[in-house]
């Protein structure tokens, strides 16, 4: 079935998806599936696995049951959002990474998205993820990438053989817990209307509060069972991550637990439980643990305890003196902060239907009243060019500016299409004037020639009418010159056929003459071989 899981990612089951293959089957299994996390998971899925477009507007009745129905808490919903201001915050050095130059491994990650690994990290995913290989039995979720695998390395500081450990137990948690059914009067939204846990605020670093009142667990501890606290909180958590988070910006959370009106004795169960699961569940995901309220026994526990905890988690835990401990405020503004927690903000609406789920924030501005954004922030011109440069990814871009950009693309590629259009109607027009000139050099040169082959006719009809003119001129001296000559031409003629004839005789005997004499030669001939012939007969005998 489509599925939102851990992470923020979608799957479909192939089985699923091969079973249900008519319209009215698929829109079952929608309503019928696990909607994890709320908003935009279904429509999401939908599209992402090629399901057709009338069954993702099926789809969409089925996931946004009380969110966006509702226009107040659709506005609330778009709030606890990440403000404009977490996507122009790029965090530098130690807010990326705290160092242990001695320990490496035993660094302090703040972010794993969108931000540089060192060569030791990356041998060390490379070896998880071969032990990983060698254990088939173990199938590591899909939705599990690098970053993910890093938070693991990180909790146990890179000792292979823990990593492993808690990576399994987490899977197995993962598996029976998620996905979550949630509608609109579901027990998992009862509950956290409820205060046990909720999320108000965030720091100067865009990372949101998680507040913890113990003293609503212990009114309700009977009421819920410890599964049912656990699986509102896990929901909570996941929501957080899903839709508060920011990948590359902000992805941790700030933990303030209120012990006020509660004693070691009445410390509730649920809470024990509560806490490691947590722990375990969200790796890597707590930046700081706030704790107002702690009495006299409660910080005698919490040194005892404290021997037994991680250096980097007692690092992270700040005990407050009083309700005006300044230490709070350090890095959250006041109007960030409940004011029965020394905040101004007004209190959360606790036990009210709707009252604190989705998470609220009573306030626009995060950064402390003494930091300048322009000190914090990256400007808008800047964002911009990092987008261009591929250093942000498409998906986490901030929407309006994405819409800016993608507005001036449209208008720059309608510019260089209006300067193409403008270049090719210049480039026609050229060509037209050039055409048009080229006509008017033909024409010229065609009137040239015509005048030149005219006057060549003209000189051609005078020199033919001149020969005319002597032949006719030649004829009638010729007419004059026989009728002068003409007696004479015809005695002439005579006299001429007369001696033709004579000589034609003469030639006549000189052939004669000279056969004579052929004849005479070849009888000498015949004798001389005869008379050969005879002496060389004599000579023999």
């Amino acid at each position: 079935m489509v599925k939102r899981c851990v992470g923020g990612e979608y799957r479909i089951d192939d089985k699923c998806k091969q079973r249900h293959q008519t319209a009215g089957e698929k829109v079952k299994l929608l309503t019928e599936g696990s909607l994890f996390a709320g908003i935009g998971g279904w429509t999401l899925a939908c599209e992402k696995f090629g399901i057709k477009s009338e069954i993702i507007n099926l789809a969409k009745e089925v996931e946004d049951p009380f969110f966006l129905k509702d226009p107040v808490l659709a506005d609330l919903f778009e709030k606890c959002k990440p403000p404009k201001e977490a996507y122009f915050y790029f965090p530098k050095g130690e807010e990326i990474i705290v160092m242990n130059r001695k320990k490496p491994k035993s660094s302090y990650r703040k972010l794993y998205y969108d931000v540089p690994y060192f060569d030791y990290e990356k041998d060390e995913i490379n070896k998880l993820k071969e032990i990983i290989n060698q254990h088939p039995e173990i199938k590591l979720p899909y939705y599990f990438d690098d970053e993910l695998l890093m938070r693991f390395l990180y909790a146990d500081d890179c000792e292979l053989d823990k990593v492993f450990k808690r990576l399994v137990k987490y899977i197995e948690w993962s598996n029976k817990t998620f996905p979550l059914v949630i509608q609109p009067k579901s027990k998992i939204i009862e509950i956290l209307n409820k205060g046990f846990v909720y999320a108000y605020g965030r720091d100067c670093k865009f990372r949101p509060l998680l507040i913890f009142r113990l003293v609503e667990f212990v009114k309700y501890e009977k009421i819920y069972s410890v599964e049912e606290v656990i699986m509102a909180s896990s929901f909570l958590g996941q929501f957080i991550i899903n839709h508060m988070f920011l990948p590359g910006h902000c992805e941790r959370w700030d933990m303030i637990i209120n012990l006020r009106k509660t004693t070691l004795l009445s410390l509730p169960n649920h809470i024990k439980k509560l806490l490691p699961v947590m722990n375990e569940a969200f790796i890597s995901r707590l930046n700081k643990t706030y704790v107002i309220g702690m009495n006299f026994f409660f910080r005698l526990l919490y040194k005892i305890i404290c021997a037994f905890l991680h250096e980097s988690t007692v690092k992270k835990i700040k005990i407050l003196d009083g309700k005006n401990d300044p230490s709070l405020f350090e890095e959250i503004r006041r109007d960030n902060i409940e004011v029965d927690m020394g905040g101004t903000a007004p209190n959360a609406r606790i036990g009210v239907e709707n009252g604190i789920f989705p998470p609220r924030m009573p306030s626009e501005h995060f950064l402390l009243e003494n930091q300048r954004p322009e000190d914090i922030l990256i400007s808008e011109d800047e964002y911009i060019k990092k987008y261009k440069n591929g250093e942000i990814h498409k998906d986490l871009v901030y929407p309006l500016i994405l819409s800016k950009i993608k507005s001036e693309e449209e208008k720059e590629i309608e510019k260089q299409n209006n300067l193409s259009n403008n270049k090719n109607i210049k480039e026609q027009i050229n060509l037209v004037n050039q055409s048009l000139k080229n006509e008017q050099k033909n024409k010229i040169i065609i009137n040239e020639q015509q005048e030149i082959n005219n006057s060549i006719l003209k000189k051609r009809k005078e020199i033919i009418a001149e020969k005319q003119k002597n032949i006719f001129k030649k004829q009638q001296l010729i007419k004059k010159v026989k009728t002068f000559t003409n007696v004479n031409w015809e005695v002439n003629e005579e006299n001429m056929i007369s001696e033709k004839y004579n000589k034609d005789i003469n030639y006549k005997n000189i052939l004669k003459k000279e056969n004579n004499i052929i004849n005479d030669i070849q009888t000498l001939t015949n004798k001389r071989k005869f008379f050969i012939s005879n002496i060389s007969k004599i000579s023999n005998t």
